[in-house]
């Protein structure tokens, strides 16, 4: 099994600020890769050894390189066992193993069956000992995983180590990353009341933190401090868009934060939303223009689905205008974000549709919504009914989702199945 989801994982695009983003991402690609993907990634475990001795000799790193394939076949030899066999086995490298070694194995023991109890006291035990670097990796593959209440555990620890300064080694985008995956991983896997003072000191020590601001602008914690430290990083325009909406939606009870959420995410629109993907580029990708543009509307359509977090008609009008956008890119994302904020509206505009994409959408409402499964019913047939729910759950399951997706599927909790 591959985990395309975690390599391409696009949050620290998000949180780090425009001269911190390529150094940052080259770094934590050595890392994410052998998670993606824990079998048949010659050379990847052996960058990882080598990163931090710029300069090795060639030989050392072909000595590496051998030792990462022979890696590679041992851990194929371990996922080919049977599951309470593989079980037995990942857990006593994430025990005992070298740290490389359990970069390979945390992934593989987090999504198994057997020993689950077990094996997650076994991983929190040796996140304690691993670096930085490592521990990072491993929290944000959590994200990914099936919602557990104990991983909160893992996510609040590493929040109050940074908070109390103890990882003074940790290169400071690095700590932006960790800071913005153990505020998701909290966020989704169950936060208490007591963690409130833990995120607002987070985002008073790490502003570049796009996670972070969407966890308080999701329950709310952003107070007076809080909107103080938002208005300069949404004013500060060497940021990134994603993060200067982030900051301003999680202070959207502010008339000004809110007018700035929706003004920018009107432009991004009025740009990219009106016109299909042939039309943005009639020459193809070859050319750097292209691409460079091509780049911004991946990495900024986040923007869009940051609308998910307002409640105003300005902002569900604006959402509904882009209904059928023929840029698929923007599409996918409004449809998401409809099903999810407001999905009494879009049953009154798409019941009627016929059309394979109109009822994947009234699908895609039951799916975020169960309540409405009686008022859908009474409308069209309970073959047709199955039928839609079954291309939503397609949708929301799909391998490969970007981080405009995926923060809209887990706003009100997500991946929610109707009995």
């Amino acid at each position: 099994m591959t985990y395309v989801r975690f390599a391409m994982s696009t949050s620290n695009r998000l949180i780090a600020r425009n001269s911190h983003a390529a150094l940052f991402l080259g770094r934590c690609s050595l890392l994410l890769l052998p998670l993606a993907s824990y079998t048949s990634i010659p050379g990847v475990v052996a960058a990882f050894e080598g990163a931090r001795a710029e300069g090795d000799p060639v030989q050392d790193r072909k000595d590496a390189a051998k030792a990462d394939l022979e890696r590679s076949k041992r851990f194929e030899a371990i996922q080919a066992l049977p599951a309470a066999n593989r079980a037995k086995e990942l857990l006593k490298i994430v025990r005992d193993g070298e740290e490389v070694d359990v970069l390979y194995a945390a992934p593989m023991l987090i999504d198994n069956e057997e020993l689950k109890g077990e094996a997650l006291d076994v991983l929190t035990s040796r996140l304690k000992t691993v670096s930085e670097y490592s521990r990072r990796a491993i929290i944000n593959r959590m994200r990914f995983a099936k919602r557990d209440e104990r991983y909160a555990a893992i996510a609040r620890q590493a929040l109050e180590d940074i908070a109390r300064g103890e990882k003074q080694d940790i290169e400071a985008e690095q700590a932006v990353g960790l800071v913005g995956d153990a505020a998701s991983l909290l966020l989704k896997s169950g936060m208490q009341e007591s963690d409130t003072d833990l995120l607002r000191s987070a985002v008073h020590a790490f502003p570049d933190s796009f996670a972070v601001w969407i966890v308080l602008a999701k329950h709310g914690l952003a107070g007076a401090e809080e909107c103080k430290i938002a208005r300069k990083v949404y004013e500060d325009k060497e940021n990134l868009p994603a993060l200067r909406v982030g900051a301003a939606v999680a202070c959207a009870g502010d008339e000004q934060a809110r007018q700035f959420v929706l003004r920018e995410v009107r432009v991004f629109l009025e740009e990219f939303g009106s016109r299909s993907l042939e039309d943005l580029f009639p020459s193809g990708w070859q050319d750097e223009a292209a691409q460079r543009l091509f780049g911004r509307l991946r990495r900024d359509r986040v923007l869009v689905a940051l609308l998910v977090a307002l409640d105003s008609p300005e902002a569900q009008d604006l959402t509904f205008k882009y209904l059928w956008s023929p840029n698929l890119e923007i599409r996918n994302v409004v449809h998401l974000v409809v099903a999810q904020k407001w999905p009494d509206r879009l049953l009154d505009t798409t019941g009627a549709d016929p059309s394979d994409e109109a009822k994947q959408l009234v699908g895609l409402a039951v799916h975020f919504h169960p309540q409405l499964r009686s008022v859908v019913e009474g409308r069209i047939p309970k073959a047709e009914f199955d039928k839609r729910l079954q291309a939503a759950k397609a949708i929301i399951e799909r391998p490969v989702y970007g981080e405009a997706e995926r923060l809209v599927i887990e706003w009100e909790g997500g991946q929610r199945t109707v009995p």
